[in-house]
């Protein structure tokens, strides 16, 4: 570990407690050198001036980990510390995060942006980082005391939080944030809110206290379970529980309202669209996305507290094969497992598999699987060419077929 301050590229900078944003060391740097302008101090850490947009995901990361870190932490030490990919990531495959880390450190925009990995094709978009800078009183003055100085945290930066995921405080607004392509005011935080969030759920309740509490864990890396491919075993596992899936979706439910006091429905509307009216039944059905870590959280929670959530050594390293297949043919539960395995890197819902192995039209397929058509063909069209030939290979597929359809269309595009 640093010491409260070390000699890096940047000359001496402060050390930041883990879950403290880059951004925290730009404004610190800017407020303390006087003379240093808002353009060359974002150079200074990122190696360029990277449109003085807010770079929350760490995009460019090698050159400010060094510069502000030295040898202490890899770049992905400081992604995983130190940026919205600490939390996103955690949602995802171990091949996905991998790749996305890989593209951030090497400051691959593509890779880089968020949008390519948990927004793709018609999905209901929401806003994964708060465009405000928002505060806690008791992390401002423990940090005050401690360090002399005071830091913005990531996880004061998400949008489901109403609250302070390390003392239970509610947040306030302390930059107002405008335009999110734009880098906000270069200063830290002072404990004066320009105005406090609307009040919507009390740390009281059972729980939203849980919840802030598994919001932390995730952070530090101690919630595996919610990776896309481990969750998926879980939800298998916790089915079988029950005799049917709407049983489930009841049992759940109703926990859910015992501990929050209101019913699932009603959490979309309290905690923003992070979480799903319907989001019981899509997380037990496994129809959910990575970047829907909120409404996961709730769901294991629930689960726990009903006592058939899989204890981590029941988890397994990779779970490639989400689904009972046993009474489908060898051919349908060899194409679920090559389907599966690529819409969990891809980021989309694992249960789309099931449908796509079926091999009907793109129109039949969306009406059986309960996908609307653009989400299919938007799912369809990412599937690399190795996997579209692989699963040529797997049984017969009809003229009609999906995957005949866009085999033709490649095709025809080269």
């Amino acid at each position: 570990m640093m010491s409260t301050n070390q000699r890096t590229e940047l000359g001496y900078v402060p050390f930041l407690r883990p879950g403290a944003l880059i951004f925290t060391v730009i404004a610190w740097r800017y407020q303390w050198s006087g003379s240093v302008g808002r353009c060359r101090t974002i150079a200074d850490v990122y190696g360029s001036i990277g449109g003085r947009k807010r770079n929350l995901f760490g995009e460019r990361i090698g050159p400010a980990a060094a510069a502000i870190f030295g040898d202490s932490l890899s770049p992905r030490e400081v992604l995983l510390r130190h940026t919205m990919f600490g939390i996103y990531s955690r949602g995802m495959s171990a091949a996905a995060s991998d790749a996305w880390s890989k593209g951030l450190i090497q400051g691959k925009k593509r890779i880089g942006l968020p949008s390519q990995l948990y927004r793709r094709g018609t999905f209901q978009p929401f806003a994964l980082v708060s465009r405000d800078l928002r505060s806690c009183e008791e992390c401002w003055h423990r940090d005050m005391d401690e360090s002399g100085f005071s830091s913005w945290y990531a996880l004061h930066m998400l949008p489901p939080l109403d609250h302070c995921a390390y003392h239970g405080l509610q947040l306030a607004t302390e930059v107002e944030g405008g335009k999110s392509t734009n880098m906000w005011p270069l200063r830290l935080p002072l404990n004066r809110p320009a105005r406090p969030l609307v009040r919507k759920l009390g740390v009281a309740c059972e729980g939203y206290a849980s919840y802030l509490g598994l919001w932390r864990e995730l952070f530090e890396g101690r919630l595996p379970v919610i990776a896309a491919d481990k969750w998926a075993h879980c939800m298998r596992k916790v089915l079988r529980h029950w005799s049917s899936v709407e049983d489930a979706v009841s049992d759940v439910s109703r926990e859910i309202e015992r501990a929050w006091n209101v019913a699932p429905s009603h959490l979309a509307s309290l905690l923003g669209d992070h979480v799903q009216s319907n989001f019981v039944g899509v997380e037990l059905g496994q129809h959910s996305r990575p970047s829907r870590i909120a409404q996961r959280l709730i769901v294991m929670d629930a689960c726990k507290s009903l006592g058939v959530f899989p204890t981590t050594k029941n988890i397994p390293e990779q779970s490639r094969l989400p689904f009972s297949t046993l009474n489908h043919a060898p051919f349908i539960r060899a194409r679920v497992a090559v389907l599966s395995s690529a819409l969990l890197d891809m980021g989309y819902p694992i249960a789309v598999a099931l449908t796509l192995s079926e091999g009907g039209s793109r129109s039949v397929l969306a009406k059986a699987g309960e996908v609307h058509r653009h989400q299919l063909q938007a799912i369809v069209a990412s599937l690399s060419d190795e996997t579209l030939e692989t699963l040529r290979q797997i049984g017969e597929w009809s003229p009609a077929s999906w995957l005949t359809e866009e085999l033709m269309r490649r095709d025809c595009c080269q």
